[in-house]
């Protein structure tokens, strides 16, 4: 994890947090659900990176009535605190730093385009040994920059999925989608990938 990460994210975090809700792009986080509920999650050993508030795992543990092995990491304190509130196994990490163990599912849920370029090859290394034979992971990318800092938002595209591929992971499916937001829209990039 790199200097002033925390404190960042925690600030992002504070921006988001209502106390008993919190803001978030709930037309994207639909669109990724009809997605994700397309695949079992029950009996499944997951591990999520960057798990922010903890929307998308919160409603996969509603649909496999909580039966799965879940961890989460992340490196903001006040984001494992608000995961923590929907009952999430949340702990410090980024992918340099990933809970020992193979899973059979990966989440990377707008996440990936904050590691900095320099930890790229070590993080896919890791999250490919980390992903179990047959396992699939699940990546949501921005196709544009987002509005963080630039120290913080290094963007991702189909070259971070071949650098996936590059250590063993395969793509099994990618979708371009669009999400309105005020007065814009903005493109995404949905994959499936499997080892």
């Amino acid at each position: 994890m790199r200097e002033g990460e925390p404190a960042y994210w925690d600030g992002v975090a504070e921006k988001i947090d209502r106390g008993q809700g919190f803001y978030d792009n709930w037309s994207k986080r639909r669109i990724l659900a009809q997605w994700l509920l397309k695949c079992s999650w029950g009996g499944q050993t997951v591990l999520e990176i960057g798990v922010g508030a903890g929307a998308p795992a919160t409603l996969l543990a509603l649909s496999c009535g909580n039966r799965w092995d879940y961890i989460g990491t992340d490196v903001s304190p006040r984001f494992r605190d608000m995961a923590g509130r929907f009952g999430l196994n949340v702990v410090e990490g980024d992918v340099l730093s990933l809970p020992n163990g193979e899973f059979t599912r990966i989440l990377a849920l707008d996440s990936l385009e904050h590691v900095h370029p320099d930890d790229r090859e070590e993080g896919y290394r890791n999250i490919a040994a980390r992903l179990a034979p047959q396992g699939l992971m699940f990546i949501n990318m921005p196709h544009e920059r987002s509005l963080h800092k630039d120290q913080f938002d290094h963007g991702i595209g189909l070259a971070d999925i071949m650098r996936l591929s590059a250590n063993g992971l395969r793509l099994r499916r990618y979708e371009y989608y669009e999400v309105a937001y005020a007065n814009y829209l903005r493109g995404y990039g949905f994959a499936v990938m499997t080892k």
